[in-house]
């Protein structure tokens, strides 16, 4: 991939992340509102008990791959990787500050993120980076009249993702069984 559309996304997605972090010193309602919305959509779109469980780390990781698929469809959209990443900043951002102002130690906070995050989110940005280079190569190679460059880089698509798609089901193993246990030790210091 180009590193132009990785650090694009990389940068939409840190201004997302400061937004989120922002708001609740802001409009601490309006915050309040969106982590209870947040956090109920998370419960009904994974659909299990929120405890440690192969059961959850595979809805989580079929829950990531859903919105990897998405976003890969949506690819030629460029604006609509743009906005998972900015999304998915803000939401980190919000969650995470808002986490911090209701009095939770900033270690909890990062011991329940860290686990997991650092590889579910380097995939995830790659497959964003990945979807915006597929759509602006899209776009590029119709308005010349040739989709060749775009169609190789269709075919050399599934060796590419196959490396983000094992990082986000690893990612998902982590965060349901790992990550539950790396809070508690934190919380217990």
């Amino acid at each position: 991939m180009k590193r132009i559309f990785l650090v694009l996304t990389t940068l939409v997605f840190t201004a997302g992340f400061i937004g989120g972090c922002l708001l609740p010193f802001y409009s601490h309602d309006t915050a309040e509102h969106l982590v209870n919305l947040i956090g109920g959509a998370i419960r009904e779109r994974l659909g299990v008990v929120l405890r440690p469980s192969i059961q959850l780390s595979l809805a989580i990781f079929l829950n990531n791959l859903k919105v990897v698929l998405l976003t890969l469809a949506f690819g030629f959209t460029i604006i609509g990787p743009l906005l998972v990443a900015a999304g998915n900043g803000a939401i980190l951002g919000l969650v995470a500050s808002y986490s911090v102002l209701k009095g939770y130690s900033p270690l909890v906070v990062a011991a329940s993120i860290l686990p997991h995050g650092v590889l579910e989110l380097g995939a995830v940005l790659y497959v964003i980076g990945f979807s915006i280079e597929l759509g602006w190569n899209f776009w590029r190679s119709a308005l010349k009249g040739s989709l060749g460059e775009y169609k190789g880089l269709l075919r050399a698509a599934p060796r590419r993702l196959a490396l983000a798609v094992l990082a986000i089901f690893v990612a998902a193993l982590i965060e349901g069984l790992v990550t539950p246990v790396v809070v508690a030790w934190v919380r217990g210091f």
